[in-house]
């Protein structure tokens, strides 16, 4: 019994951090805009909650959109060595994000 109140706890605290995360998001998005480097990490790290949850659709498409907005130009993040990434690691979609975004002067289109 303990292991499952155990459990349950767990996960309704993923549930919350993510889902203040996202009104996190949404409030930097308005006060400081989409390529705050505050707004820049809150987008990387709900791709990061996405992909620990196995939700990959979700995860590409928030990393795209980090990407698209700066992560890479803050310097030093090895996106395809990150470890809240590693359930995305080696998938196509991630592999060609990863490589696009190495290549000098080029970054994802920024998400409309």
């Amino acid at each position: 019994m303990k292991m499952r109140c155990s459990s349950f706890r767990i996960v309704a605290s993923n549930l919350l951090t993510a889902a203040r995360q996202r009104e996190t998001l949404e409030i930097e998005r308005h006060t400081l805009g989409t390529d705050s480097p505050d707004t820049v990490t809150s987008i990387y790290n709900l791709a990061s909650i996405a992909a620990h949850r196995n939700q990959d659709d979700e995860a590409i498409s928030l990393l795209r959109e980090a990407i698209g907005h700066g992560l890479l130009k803050r310097g030093a993040l090895p996106v395809d060595k990150e470890a809240g990434l590693k359930s995305l690691v080696g998938g196509p979609r991630f592999v060609a994000l990863a490589a696009q975004a190495k290549e000098p002067g080029s970054s994802p289109e920024k998400p409309h």
